[in-house]
């Protein structure tokens, strides 16, 4: 119950558009103390929620950072592009998703095993 409340109080912290420096940064500080109260109890009990402690294994420390490092820009670009194209035409919601669902959706997908001696598909 502390690291959901804790990831948007940080995030709103860090984002929010108006409001008083003051009261972003506290936001954001709560937000950070929930998220780190909720890592040290994970930390601590025998069985937890969320297994941190899995991540002091180097393995699976480095491949949940790729991971992480990866999917931030991915995701926030499927997010931003359609809100950077809508704010460049000027279009409402609506208008900017239906040509964007279009476009991705109307990708073509192969539709079997390629060709013998052709490799994989083209």
């Amino acid at each position: 119950m502390l690291l959901v409340p804790g990831v948007v109080a940080v995030a709103y912290g860090i984002s929010a558009p108006s409001g008083p420096a003051w009261v972003r940064t506290a936001t954001a500080a709560v937000g950070a103390v929930l998220a780190a109260v909720f890592s040290v109890r994970a930390l601590t009990r025998p069985e937890p929620l969320l297994r941190i402690g899995l991540l002091r294994n180097p393995t699976s420390g480095r491949g949940a950072a790729v991971l992480a490092l990866h999917a931030a820009p991915y995701c926030g670009t499927v997010v931003l592009t359609p809100a950077h194209v809508q704010i460049l035409r000027a279009d409402s919601a609506s208008a900017t998703a239906g040509p964007l669902a279009v476009r991705t959706t109307a990708q073509p997908v192969p539709a079997g095993p390629p060709p013998a001696g052709r490799g994989w598909w083209p």
